[in-house]
């Protein structure tokens, strides 16, 4: 079970030294292909670098999820693996990236408090974090996430979906997982579902912004007086959507209108908080979405494999855009993180958020009303390990 990937002690899980082709994880799977992608697995159990390090004036550090992840593309195909390759040279850069599917910001936190702050070290590091969608993923299918001290291992994070040592090491005999899944498989739909009321209660609750600023604000506290850059992620489905737009969508992915709305919601939150972070710590932040959301509906499409991993062709157009980003920003001269009250930044969220919360809340009497239960959960996404 996710023979492409390790546990590790130290922030969960990382990629395994041996690359598996047979049930190939699904990150691991290009969707191009239906083979295994092309990646290059470093000693340290991450992405290694298509760059030689020879002491560039920076280093750029790439912290996320799937997102930041060659996720079922090759990995020179990847946005941020393009983007730094071709820029390597005129802005004197080397990156190292360690994202990692379904990793979040906790298991980030544990990575830059054992190693990945002094990593690099004949370098000035710049540290670039791209960060939501799995924040709100955990908090979902984990409501108490924010009183976790460590980061869940690989099929906790990927398979269970809760904090359970015990039942984790059960999986990992074939017949054992199986028959476990069935009973993880009910308590997941229910706080999945976008026709039920859990769900949106989660959401209502803030939970996974208070979780995003609990470990973001540990996280800064590492890397006083250095840099960072924030990147807002894009999403499929927008607000600002018409209806023939969300109709459209719908028709030709594996959104529903719920689940499009919800999607929606989180994205208008993922950039309020980014967009947030980067005006309160003075950073500069890589719009990615902005850009994404000038796309016609039909057209935005054919960037995505579903509605927040992009497709081939999604990856060439975020390239573009880090490029150009990266190419007009002086390194030299972004501030260096201070000191702050978070409690001023997250005040500001809330208060900017709140018209969104309204929407969620009406969400949650309509699903009190449903004479019927519905359950909507991608059967394509979850779980994501597919067994035989």
């Amino acid at each position: 079970m996710y023979s492409n990937l390790k546990d590790n002690k130290i922030f969960g899980y990382g990629l395994s030294k041996t690359k598996s082709k047979k049930n190939i994880d699904r990150s691991f799977l290009s969707k191009e292909t239906n083979e295994l992608i092309d990646y290059n697995i470093d000693v340290d159990h991450f992405l290694k670098s298509l760059l030689e390090y020879k002491n560039q004036k920076y280093t750029l550090k790439v912290f996320g999820g799937s997102t930041s992840f060659c996720a079922e593309v090759d990995q020179k195909d990847a946005f941020f693996e393009k983007s730094l390759v071709k820029t390597s040279v005129l802005k004197n850069i080397y990156y190292k990236n360690y994202s990692i599917p379904g990793h979040n910001l906790l298991h980030d936190y544990h990575k830059l408090k054992n190693f990945a702050v002094t990593s690099y070290d004949n370098s000035e590091s710049i540290f670039v974090f791209n960060y939501g969608w799995n924040e709100e993923f955990i908090n979902s299918i984990c409501p108490l996430s924010i009183k976790n001290q460590r980061p869940l291992n690989c099929i906790e994070t990927n398979f269970i979906y809760q904090k359970n040592i015990f039942l984790s090491s059960l999986c990992k005999k074939y017949y054992l997982a199986k028959i476990i899944k069935k009973f993880t498989q009910k308590r997941f739909a229910k706080l999945m579902n976008f026709y039920g009321t859990e769900r949106w209660l989660n959401f209502t609750n803030n939970n996974y912004i208070n979780y995003w600023l609990k470990n973001l604000e540990k996280i800064l506290k590492l890397i006083i007086n250095k840099k960072a850059i924030i990147i807002n992620n894009p999403g499929l489905a927008h607000l600002s959507d018409n209806t023939n737009d969300i109709n459209y969508i719908i028709e030709n992915s594996r959104l529903d209108k719920k689940y499009h709305l919800y999607q929606s919601l989180c994205l208008e939150i993922n950039t309020i908080v980014n967009n947030n972070i980067a005006t309160f710590f003075d950073l500069p932040i890589f719009d990615i979405n902005s850009e994404f959301k000038k796309i016609d509906a039909n057209k935005r499409l054919n960037y995505f494999i579903d509605e927040i991993h992009l497709s081939k062709t999604g990856h060439e157009f975020a390239s573009k855009i880090i490029e150009e980003n990266i190419i007009n920003l002086d390194l030299e001269k972004i501030k260096k993180i201070q000191k702050k009250d978070f409690s001023i930044l997250k005040s500001k969220i809330v208060s900017d958020i709140q018209f969104i919360l309204d929407i969620a809340n009406r969400e949650i009497y309509k699903n009190y009303s449903l004479s019927e239960k519905i359950y909507s959960i991608p059967k394509d996404r979850y779980p994501s390990y597919r067994f035989k």
